[in-house]
Parts: C-alpha cells; structure tokens; sequence
C-alpha cells in the first residue's frame, strides 16, 4: 500500500492549529508581560486561559496517536530501536536549539526575561530553559507508554491515564515540576 495514500490528513491539521495555538498563546504572553496588553482585560485573559487549557495536551494527543499508530513494539529489541529512533528524533533538535538558546540567554543575559540559572551540563539534561521542558516530557512519555494493538489494551491505557489524572487532581501534586509555568 502506498504509504502517502494512507496518510491522514485531519493529524496533519490539528497539529497545525496546535502550532498557531502555541504561537498565539506565547505572543499574547510576550505582549502582556511586555505591558503591551493588559493581562487583567477579561477577554485577553480568557483568551489565554483557553489557550494554554489545551494547546500542549493537545500535541501530546497527535504525538500520542502517531506514536500508537506507527509503532509496533512486540519485544525488546524493538522497544530499543524505538528509544533510540525516539532520542534522535527528539534529541537532535533539542540539542540544536537548546545550545542556541542557551548561547543567547548567556550572551545577552542583562537582555533577555529569564537569564539561565544553572551551568549547560545541568540545564540541558536536568533542568530545562523554559519551553524545553517539553523535550524531556515526550522523550519520558514514549519511554513509558506501550503501544497496544487491540481495543481492550487501548482502554486499559486510557482508564489507568484517567486513573492516574484522577489522583493527580485529588493530591493537588504538580508531578511535571511547573513546567515552565504551563
């Protein structure tokens, strides 16, 4: 079968809308922490607040069925070349654009919102400089998360994530450590 054929478009598209969330939603940010806009407007609020109720779970969703749909892990040497597809995948542009970032920060740091705090070493692989974050949580995610090939295993997964936001919101536990105010 050709594989452009099954291609499915609508991920293509809700991943799209994802982007210019986050886009949007970092901009509205930028301006009202810039003084631009008046973060206590209850419209720009509101906006902001439905932004980011979504935006990011909303990557993870697409990335989560893409990950399901594509992968086929049915032993352990497929979990290992699936980990170390994952690292590269993930782990060149975040090293790409982590460095830059980080030579920036440091660079102009009398210039920029939020100077880094720790050395690189440190920063990149224990405590990421703002959007990063988010590096480490889908690399950690795909670590953790099996695929599953039949109805019943999907359910399973989707009752134990229900069951593990559940005592997430019942402890008042933050367990992804702030998240760079996300």
């Amino acid at each position: 079968m050709n594989k452009e054929s099954s291609r499915e478009y609508w991920i293509d598209y809700v991943k799209l809308f994802a982007c210019l969330l986050v886009a949007f939603g970092h901009l509205l940010r930028s301006f009202n922490d810039a003084g631009i806009t008046d973060r206590a407007n209850p419209i720009s609020h509101t906006i902001e607040v439905v932004i980011y109720l979504f935006h990011v779970p909303l990557f993870f969703f697409c990335s989560g069925y893409l990950y399901q749909k594509l992968s086929k892990i049915n032993s352990l040497r497929a979990y290992g070349n699936n980990t170390l597809k994952k690292f590269i995948n993930l782990g060149v542009p975040y090293f790409t654009f982590f460095t830059i970032t980080y030579l920036l920060k440091t660079w102009f740091s009398g210039s920029v919102n939020t100077p880094v705090q720790y050395g690189y070493w440190e920063s990149l692989l224990f405590h990421p400089i703002n959007q990063f974050w988010f590096f480490h949580a889908l690399f950690l995610a795909f670590l953790v998360t099996p695929t599953v090939a039949s109805k019943k295993g999907i359910s399973i997964l989707l009752a134990l994530s229900i069951g593990l936001l559940t005592l997430r919101n019942i402890s008042g536990t933050d367990f992804a450590g702030g998240g760079g105010g996300y």
